[in-house]
């Protein structure tokens, strides 16, 4: 006798479901096609899986979940919802597929107009690599014991990776700490714990490796480099000692989309050679054209006017003239 199908309404759209029970999936309810305006992106098997295992795992703290409960003041449906009775509720995102910098933007500030905590998970998709990139960095947070930390859940594997103290040289591969927990009691008490980074120095083989990409980038002058190039022969400047004294012989905070010496030694060249200086359009265009995109790091304009800043003082120029 063949099985029934079983079909429920959507509340928040009135669009029809039905349970599918395919060979490659784990059984769930998904839309006939086109019916709903509400999703916006397709869901994949470790997509699925991720949902119900933070689902499970807040369920284990003791707190009531509702998975991709909807949310009709903001017309959104977080992947799991938490009820919590003595804190705000909470909004967990297991995002695996694209999203652009607006939406995430969009979604994360209906949540807070509600007054709901939220929290964006990343898929293996977005895994840190030798560099990192703006769909990634968007996703940042920076804690006073962790520095700058993503988080990313393995739902086939069952744990959670923590990629902390992240930081960046140039033309050095980024650099971070590592840790996993099994769960997310496990993930609350690496959290409270006092993790112990710096921000590393450059060994002399690192230095050298960068005297190395400095010069090729130079030999072949292409991009930002070549625009410095010329910039630097109308001054007549030598580019090279430029760049390479505006380079710093430390890792720093991975606030910087390119190598940080290159808008260095841009400001430097206008404060030799411009009469008409606004301090704060060079702060914006610095960060407009320069600077990842994060929009849940508080700290990124302290930490862009404390180098421009140290440019200036490289320029021996009296700073009590520019403000920020």
């Amino acid at each position: 006798m063949p099985e029934q199908i079983r079909i429920i309404i959507v509340p928040g759209c009135g669009a029809k479901l039905y349970l599918k029970k395919g060979q490659k999936k784990v059984v769930h309810f998904a839309h006939y096609k086109s019916t709903c305006s509400l999703f916006t992106e397709g869901e994949t098997e470790a997509h699925l899986k991720g949902k119900k295992l933070l689902a499970k795992w807040e369920e284990e703290l003791g707190y009531e979940v509702q998975p991709e409960a909807y949310l009709s003041a903001l017309r959104q449906r977080p992947d799991v919802l938490v009820k919590r009775q003595e804190r705000n509720d909470l909004a967990l995102e297991y995002q695996c597929a694209p999203i652009t910098a607006k939406r995430l933007v969009e979604r994360s500030n209906g949540y807070r107009s509600i007054g709901l905590n939220f929290f964006w998970i990343l898929g293996q998709k977005y895994k840190l690599g030798k560099s990192l990139t703006n769909s990634t960095a968007k996703f940042i947070r920076w804690n006073a014991s962790l520095g700058f930390y993503l988080l990313f859940l393995d739902p086939i594997n069952e744990k959670i990776e923590i990629d902390y103290a992240i930081q960046k040289a140039d033309f050095l591969p980024i650099r971070y700490l590592r840790g996993y927990v099994r769960n997310l009691r496990e993930l609350r008490d690496f959290f409270n714990r006092n993790h112990s980074w710096k921000m590393y120095r450059l060994s002399d083989d690192l230095r050298a490796e960068q005297v190395r990409k400095l010069e090729a980038r130079l030999h072949f002058s292409k991009g930002k480099i070549r625009k410095l190039q010329m910039a630097c022969y109308v001054n007549r400047v030598d580019a090279r000692e430029l760049i390479w004294n505006l380079i710093c012989p430390q890792y720093y905070q991975p606030i910087y989309s390119e190598e940080s010496c290159y808008w260095k030694s841009s400001l430097l060249l206008t404060l030799f050679s411009s009469e008409t200086f606004s301090l704060k359009g060079e702060f914006s265009k610095i960060k407009r054209e320069n600077c990842y995109f994060m929009p849940f790091v508080s700290s990124t304009d302290a930490i862009l006017k404390e180098d421009i800043s140290h440019v200036i003082k490289k320029a021996r120029i009296n700073t009590d003239k520019f403000e920020l």
